[in-house]
């Protein structure tokens, strides 16, 4: 009830909860009904831990739901790479490999992933979808490679050999 003037106005609406006191929370009972078990009465604030973590599981759980639906029907490679020269199959350390996924009839997708190979020559990616790609390896001193690979099995290492650049003829 609340007094406006000299009339009584009785207020509308869900109960809340007050401060009695510093610190103290109550929460007045509704109909005989005791507060909710979630809340509680702190030094200073009502907590509703229980709640939130039964929410915060059911959208993890939900999240993970979706993202294993969503990536059921795809599969997976590691793929490992060695660069090597040639002539004597001594690694080329930050040789390029630079990774292209291809459509089925050949043509180049958008986006590309790049790695560089360390000292001993290689390097590696996980979670390359299975399909066509190509793959494209630069290193300074040395002829440019590109080939097209089918990539079907869940672990895949390339070795690739680089050759020097051949004698370039130049006629008029």
């Amino acid at each position: 009830m609340i007094k406006q003037g000299s009339q009584k106005v009785k207020k509308k609406g869900p109960a809340r909860a007050t401060m009695d006191a510093p610190g103290i929370r109550f929460w007045p009972k509704i109909a005989g009904r005791p507060a909710p078990e979630y809340l509680e009465a702190s030094s200073s604030r009502i907590t509703m831990e229980p709640m939130i973590r039964r929410a915060l599981f059911l959208v993890v759980g939900l999240a993970l739901a979706c993202g294993l639906a969503v990536g059921m029907g795809k599969q997976y490679s590691n793929m490992h790479f060695v660069v090597v020269r040639d002539s004597n199959q001594k690694p080329i350390r930050n040789a390029a490999v630079i990774l292209h996924p291809v459509t089925s009839k050949g043509k180049q997708k958008r986006g590309s992933l790049e790695l560089k190979t360390d000292s001993e020559g290689k390097t590696g990616f996980d979670g390359v979808p299975y399909g066509l790609l190509r793959i494209q390896v630069i290193a300074p001193g040395y002829q440019t490679f590109g080939e097209d690979y089918e990539i079907a099995e869940p672990n895949r290492e390339i070795i690739i050999k680089m050759q020097k650049p051949k004698d370039q003829v130049t006629i008029y």
